[in-house]
């Protein structure tokens, strides 16, 4: 427990710093970029996130439980192989999706950017689980503060000169800075480690690690399409302004998540698997502990952004973003939940609930689709919609964290059990 508070202080440092510039720096890009901007910004996002999990065969998962560094660098040149291939059958979607005009995406030729987003996105993401597996934490901190400075920087010079893809761009270079330092700094060198992966025969790698891209890439499908389904069908139902509105509150919003999400995750996945290795007991205490700093943190922060919210929103970001207050303040909820759950949800994975976690995915991915599509259908206002949609997500993620503490449960009851 101490090695992960220690890791997860020292990776909550880095981006605690980095969301701090990404937040002052929002009232100055709801002024340069309209809510339409933001709009086609987050369907952008969105759709490359759930191009971006599928591409990598979910390897960036099998980079921190590997036996040895080696096989970890096996695993992230293979995921790198297969970011590749997927990059390139995505751009041929895009293009023909492009093609076809805004019929059925209201972006336009913004949506070029989603293959070049989802390759280094992709390649940050393996790259930095290979971070993070070395235990190198004060890296993974520096990544983060110049992972979110950049793109702080490059969004307010492109709004400065009134391009308007600007955010999805400086989105991209943040992403391809992050990725170069993460490899840098983690020791890869991908021209030598290809060599090593060769040695160490590409179809042995692929079977060892087959269960990632066949069984979890699907699941984490299911997952990303469940977590951007909201953005998505703002935006095919209500336009790119509505999405544009909920995608700015939620990346207000996803300054504390963030803060907790990305230095306790991936901390916590390593020392998990670290803990299992050892003792499920061991593993057990760690996910109860874990647990309870969580909550209380996600109480504290969920009562603020509830009362804080209707109050500031219209002063701070501007008269066009004054629906955005009572937005965040229904979205409270789902945020505290999520806060707490979304670390810990890779227990499922370290304890090889493959299977459940894809059942938790599509259950998921159902609840949300009908959180908004049926308000809609009945006529609900923007901040009504986004209430039905926080509660069942709140709702959603409590059985996540049950089917986690369960695996952990049974994980530990199997060790204690006597031998027949």
């Amino acid at each position: 427990m101490k090695r992960l508070l220690s890791g997860a202080a020292k990776l909550g440092a880095g981006v605690a710093f980095g969301q701090m510039l990404v937040v002052l720096v929002s009232p100055v890009l709801s002024r340069l970029y309209t809510p339409e901007q933001f709009g086609a910004y987050a369907l952008v996002v969105a759709i490359a996130a759930v191009v971006t999990v599928v591409s990598t065969g979910r390897l960036e998962l099998a980079v921190p439980v590997a036996r040895s560094n080696r096989d970890a660098r096996d695993a992230l040149l293979l995921g790198l192989l297969y970011l590749l291939v997927g990059t390139v059958f995505a751009t041929v979607v895009v293009v023909v999706g492009t093609l076809l005009g805004q019929e059925i995406i209201p972006i336009g030729p913004e949506l070029l950017l989603v293959p070049v987003f989802a390759l280094f996105a992709g390649l940050f993401e393996l790259a930095s689980a290979y971070l993070v597996r070395r235990r190198r934490y004060a890296a993974a901190a520096r990544r983060s503060v110049l992972l979110n400075g950049t793109m702080a920087a490059s969004q307010l010079g492109l709004g400065a000169a009134n391009w308007s893809a600007g955010l999805s761009i400086g989105h991209v270079v943040s992403r391809v800075v992050g990725a170069w330092y993460s490899l840098h700094v983690g020791g890869v060198r991908i021209r030598r480690d290809l060599r090593g992966l060769q040695n160490s025969k590409i179809s042995r790698v692929a079977r060892r690690t087959s269960h990632f891209p066949t069984v979890l890439a699907p699941s984490a499908l299911v997952n990303a399409i469940g977590a951007q389904a909201p953005v998505l069908l703002f935006g095919l139902l209500l336009g790119p302004a509505a999405a544009g509105l909920l995608g700015f509150t939620q990346r207000v919003l996803g300054a504390p998540v963030a803060l907790l999400g990305q230095s306790l995750a991936q901390v916590y996945t390593a020392e998990s698997a670290s803990s299992l290795r050892s003792s499920a007991s061991d593993a057990r205490v760690l996910f109860l502990r874990s647990s309870a700093v969580l909550l209380s943190t996600a109480v504290v922060l969920g009562t603020a952004i509830f009362v804080l919210a209707p109050l500031l929103f219209g002063p701070v970001f501007g008269d066009e973003w004054v629906e955005g207050g009572p937005i965040a303040q229904a979205l409270s909820i789902g945020v505290a939940a999520q806060m707490v759950v979304v670390p810990l949800s890779q227990t499922l994975i370290v304890f090889g609930r493959y299977r459940t976690q894809l059942s938790w995915d599509i259950g998921r991915l159902a609840v949300v689709a009908g959180a908004v599509i049926i308000p809609y259908s009945l006529g609900f206002s923007l901040p009504q919609i986004a209430w039905t949609f926080s509660i069942t997500s709140a709702v959603s993620y409590a059985i996540l964290w049950v089917l986690c503490f369960d695996a952990v449960s049974r994980a530990d009851g199997l060790v204690r059990a006597p031998a027949p």
